[in-house]
């Protein structure tokens, strides 16, 4: 069942396209989970998030600096080399200067139908960062609403939270199937769940991962697996997952922007303002480091999943001159070491093959 899945990642343009022919819809990109998905669903629009190939190439050399991380370089270059020319648009919320920048480069030199750029309180501690979000989602809809020609409704948006709302636990629901002794779903099946929710529409999704829990059944071994946490960016390289599980450990979490920041947290349905709980929501899920200031309120998350996956080791995938990542860093391995959890910090670019890394990572797992 999970090649529906990974057809779906692999495959992602060609779903794109049949599925705009198929219902005369609109598609519209988006760099940053932050993007609020449920105002887009609200206006029957379906939101696809933009990631890259991890093959760098020389197109983006004169649109971004050299001291800009690859993964913002390796999104830009797959919009400029046309792979995303069948999107009638793009959004981005702020996220990092990086990504902005691709943002930015692909508004200027793509002629796409719609942009908007959504400003992201960067300081989502303070009182007032919900009713400034809710101002800003306010000018999104009333763009949407010069883009497609309609008026939406409270109704429309209360659907569009219980659709992402329905996503969200399910992937709880899988997740928690990772917890047990043996896990029920590899880190790579999980992998290609999480990552092909991003490129195709969310009732597809979840008719297929309603059959996908049904096929599930208990796993039986004699030696308990070793769990790993990864902690990172994006970190959507199955390669990674299949190089650690190839050794015999499973990972069974992801601190990363395809998994549990992405999932975790749900908007309220039950509300009289919709709009209000979306801004809610977006402000109070588990932060990426752009958002976690002053004080550092993730490696709480980071620390309670660990005791309660039990989970043996840590590899924290250090994205290459990623500033925001790069500062979490030494906190975040200082608490996990705290905790007596050993840690490996991976030093990885998006244009580099993860399999260089396989010996590292094998002494790693070898240590636990």
């Amino acid at each position: 069942m999970i090649e529906v899945f990974k057809n779906w990642c692999l495959e992602r343009y060609k779903y794109q396209k049949e599925w705009k022919e198929r219902t005369g819809g609109k598609i519209i990109g988006y760099f940053c989970t932050y993007t609020p998905e449920e105002i887009f669903y609200a206006f029957d629009i379906l939101p696809i998030r933009i990631l890259g190939s991890h093959d760098l190439s020389d197109i983006t050399h004169p649109h971004i600096p050299d001291m800009f991380c690859s993964f913002c370089k390796d999104v830009l270059a797959c919009v400029l080399r046309g792979d995303y020319d069948h999107l009638d648009g793009i959004t981005d919320a702020q996220s990092c200067l990086h990504l902005r920048q691709s943002y930015m480069s692909s508004q200027i030199h793509k002629n796409f139908s719609f942009s908007h750029f959504v400003y992201m309180p960067n300081l989502v501690q303070s009182d007032r960062s919900v009713d400034f979000l809710f101002f800003y989602y306010e000018l999104l809809i009333k763009s949407l609403e010069e883009f497609t020609s309609k008026k939406i409704t409270d109704a429309d948006l209360i659907r569009g939270i219980c659709l992402l709302n329905d996503v969200r636990r399910n992937l709880k629901d899988i997740l928690f199937l990772r917890k047990k002794e043996v896990p029920l779903v590899t880190g790579r099946e999980f992998m290609y769940i999480c990552c092909s929710k991003f490129f195709v529409h969310s009732i597809d999704w979840l008719q297929e991962i309603s059959k996908f829990k049904k096929c599930l059944s208990e796993k039986n071994s004699d030696k308990k697996p070793k769990k790993i946490m990864l902690i990172g960016l994006e970190d959507d390289n199955i390669d990674l997952v299949e190089i650690i599980e190839n050794y015999g450990a499973y990972v069974v979490l992801e601190d990363s922007c395809i998994s549990l920041r992405y999932f975790w947290d749900e908007a309220e349905e039950d509300v009289k303002d919709p709009l209000k709980a979306i801004a809610k929501r977006y402000i109070s899920r588990i932060p990426c480091p752009t958002k976690d200031w002053p004080k550092r309120t993730r490696i709480d998350f980071i620390v309670n999943f660990i005791e309660k996956f039990q989970i043996d080791g840590v590899i924290i995938v250090a994205q290459l001159k990623c500033q925001p990542h790069g500062a979490d860093i030494p906190f975040i391995e200082r608490a996990i070491l705290n905790k007596g959890v050993p840690v490996f910090v991976l030093n990885y670019d998006v244009g580099i093959d993860v399999w260089e890394f396989e010996e590292e990572i094998k002494e790693f797992l070898e240590k636990l």
